[in-house]
């Protein structure tokens, strides 16, 4: 069953049960981790009794249209699913809510007064209300008790069964009264085998494999509460899940008590000690993937990633080590803290406000978390930071004003997130501000001309917002600038079904709308060599198109040190660009060579430009395309510094030809992917693959030549297509038979 199946017969029976209500505003959170909607069948409230703290919901809904739900036999056996409603299903629910008055009925209904009897509670959370409504032994209205079953049933949404990713371990023992014990339901996990059930039971963070044994047999237990045994005792375990047990776990209730004691450390303060402490209880230290040291020792200073100096901590770094859980607020007594590293783990949870007290930081790095909620104001109170990176977490609200306080702010990372809102004109105060990354969010309104005051801004990425209206002039000596995927003046948006037509600057292209949301034309002012400085930094004035693709593959490489990973199209002055260094002239006559007779089965690496940093591994699908007053070759390839597997996050598409005057360069990348291609560069023997690297390369681009262009995505006609539809002078009218396609196989071709 649908929910527009559902939602006409539950809308009859509210409003026969209801009077008219008052008008409600049915707008809600999108965020992932806001909850919606609740169904309960326990209590009132949440308590901490043992009973209830494995308890799960009978229903939850959240932002983004996940559903989990549970069932329960005849036997207490429970089985727990997830689904997901769609954005209209969602909508129209939380409508129906609305209008059948739930907003205002009763707090309480109670039927006949039953001892210890449990409460049906229903909370449903919109934008600007929120309301709790129980019913104990009946009298509630009947659209009450439609609407919990629905839910308590999934609502129609397609469930399959629920496996968390981590759960909080917590427990007690069963002591010996006389009456037999029962009996393990479970084995303890042998990976955990080092660490005794009776101190797991203090609280212990677990995840993958050594979860799913345990939370299966909590699911079969009456109470949810399996029994394990060590050769210490039996003990009843109680699991709860962050974000969806209906308590969360309380990791600041662990017992520490005789498993150290900052009493007896006497290099740092007690008080910076009792922060290390809580921080590795909250993240579930004994579960890191290298805790070395810690708690082992009186000298905190000489555990994993702590550094000290003149008697405080001064350094934390925790990166890529498995933490999980929310971080303690006593991280704000680290007071001489300069470095906190955190980056790549499981966090989640708010920004602690107290790191706002760590007036000494540098570096504050949470990057590649699950941190949500706002940043705290008070972090623009830490005047001496330089590095601020939160990029990739699930953070959400405005961006903070205060944090045009950061005097001393040099780089700052917010992309990959869920921030809304405008871009705070105070950020113009950041005057040592010389890398700027707000990617990938929800930012609106318009670009603050004040950033045009940033002097030392050298990398601006505003990509993938929605952003509106004129680019301030100030931006255009910042080359390394990604304003695509916006809805900037001037952008090309890919509307209807047809071919794409791009006007810019002279230049006349056509696309399928396949290949992107949008298009990106701008203007790149020169940047001049350096002396000392490399090569691939300088370029002359050109044109780029930068078509933009938000649904790229996670972690895919840019295609140069001064590319993108998103297609681009680059028109280049000849001369100019020839001009720049003795290496790219290289590559130019190497390029005005190999087009000058068409040689078939081009041997050597083919000619590359931009120059990188990198060197080409091979070349695959070499054909060259004559078309209009333009000439070159387009081929598959990957670059890279080392060996390493050819592999789909790296693979790309490539054009490099000249125009028939001698006056323009162009050159065009795509990412492409290739179904025989693994996803990612990922090794098990790096000698044996060493030592087979050229025999590997062969067969690799002997494999990539056999394929088709439709075995590539994009299909490689499609991007030839782009190629050959390129014009210099709009308005020309040129047939078909102005192109010509040649594989590198086929006889020269002369003009």
């Amino acid at each position: 069953m649908k929910l527009i199946a559902f939602v006409p017969s539950l809308l009859t029976v509210w409003l026969v049960a209801c009077a008219a209500p008052p008008p409600v505003d049915v707008g809600r959170n999108h965020n992932p981790e806001a909850r919606i909607v609740l169904a309960t069948y326990c209590c009132d409230s949440p308590t901490t009794q043992e009973l209830v703290r494995p308890y799960l919901p009978e229903a939850q809904l959240w932002g983004d249209g996940r559903l989990l739900w549970t069932e329960h036999d005849a036997n207490g056996e429970r089985q727990v699913y997830i689904g997901q409603l769609s954005a209209e299903d969602m909508a129209g629910l939380l409508q129906e809510v609305v209008t059948a008055g739930f907003f205002g009925w009763d707090e309480r209904y109670l039927g006949e007064p039953v001892v210890d009897a449990a409460s049906r509670c229903l909370t449903v959370t919109l934008t600007d209300q929120t309301r709790t409504v129980c019913e104990t032994h009946g009298g509630a209205p009947d659209a009450f008790y439609t609407l919990f079953d629905w839910l308590s049933q999934g609502a129609g949404a397609a469930g399959t069964p629920y496996l968390p990713q981590m759960a909080y371990v917590t427990g007690f023992r069963l002591e010996d009264t006389g009456v037999p014990l029962p009996e393990p339901d479970v084995a303890w996990p042998q990976a955990l085998s080092h660490i005794p059930v009776g101190d797991a039971i203090n609280g212990l963070w677990l995840e993958g494999e050594d979860l799913v044994p345990l939370w299966q047999a909590a699911n079969q237990s009456p109470y949810q509460m399996p029994v394990v045994e060590d050769g210490n005792g039996r003990y009843r375990v109680i699991l709860q899940v962050p974000g969806v047990s209906w308590i969360e776990p309380d990791t600041t209730a662990l017992d520490t008590v005789g498993r150290f004691d900052c009493t007896a450390v006497s290099e740092i303060p007690a008080s910076e000690c009792q922060a290390l402490v809580a921080l590795y209880d909250s993240t579930g230290g004994p579960n890191w993937a290298d805790n070395t040291g810690w708690l082992a020792n009186d000298s905190p200073c000489t555990w994993l990633g702590i550094a000290c100096a003149d008697g405080h901590v001064t350094n934390m770094d925790l990166l890529y080590n498995n933490l999980t859980g929310t971080l303690p607020p006593e991280l704000g007594n680290l007071e001489h803290l300069r470095v906190l590293g955190l980056w790549v783990n499981k966090l989640r949870g708010p920004i602690p406000a107290e790191l706002g007290n760590l007036r000494d930081l540098t570096l504050l790095d949470l990057s590649s978390n699950q941190f949500s909620g706002s940043i705290p104001t008070e972090l623009g109170d830490l005047t001496k930071l330089r590095t601020l990176s939160l990029v990739h977490n699930r953070l959400s609200g405005p961006l903070p004003s205060a944090l045009g306080r950061l005097e001393s702010l040099e780089t700052l990372d917010l992309s990959h997130n869920e921030f809304s809102g405008s871009i705070p004109a105070e950020w113009g105060e950041l005057a040592n501000l010389g890398v700027l990354r707000l990617s990938h969010n929800q930012l609106s309104g318009t670009i603050p001309a004040a950033l045009g005051d940033l002097n030392e801004l050298n990398e601006l990425d505003l990509s993938y917002n929605q952003l509106r209206g004129r680019v301030p002039e100030p931006f255009a000596p910042i080359a390394r600038r990604c304003l695509w995927g916006n809805q900037l003046e001037g952008t090309v948006t890919s509307s209807g079904a047809g071919p794409i037509t791009v006007d810019y600057e002279n230049i006349h292209f056509v696309y399928d709308p396949s290949l992107a949301m949008s298009v990106w034309p701008e203007m790149i002012l020169a940047t001049p060599a350096v002396e000392g400085e490399p090569i691939w930094y300088a370029g002359p004035q050109h044109v780029r198109f930068t078509f933009a693709y938000p649904h790229l593959p996670p972690g895919r490489y840019p295609m140069g040190i001064n590319l993108a990973a998103e297609a681009q199209l680059l028109i280049y002055p000849l001369a100019e660009l020839a001009a720049l260094d003795p290496s790219v002239q290289t590559q130019i006559e190497a390029l005005q060579s190999l087009l000058a007779d068409l040689r078939p089965g081009p041997e050597g690496d083919l000619p590359l430009l931009p120059t990188t940093n990198a060197s080409q591994m091979f070349h695959a699908q070499v054909q060259y395309l004559v078309f209009g007053d333009i000439r070159g070759v387009r081929f598959v390839t990957q670059y890279a510094q080392e060996a390493r597997p050819v592999n789909n996050q790296e693979l790309f598409y490539t054009f490099q030809g000249f125009t028939g005057d001698g006056a323009y360069y162009v050159a065009a990348f795509f990412p492409v992917t290739a179904s025989v291609l693994p996803n990612t560069p990922a090794l098990t023997d790096d000698d044996a693959f060493n030592a087979n690297f050229v025999a590997y390369l062969e067969e690799i681009t002997a494999t990539l030549d056999q394929l088709s262009s439709a075995d590539f995505t994009p299909n490689l006609t499609l991007l030839d297509a782009v190629v050959t539809s390129l014009r210099m002078e709009p308005g020309t009218e040129l047939s078909q038979e102005d192109t010509a396609v040649l594989n590198s196989e086929t006889p020269p071709y002369h003009w």
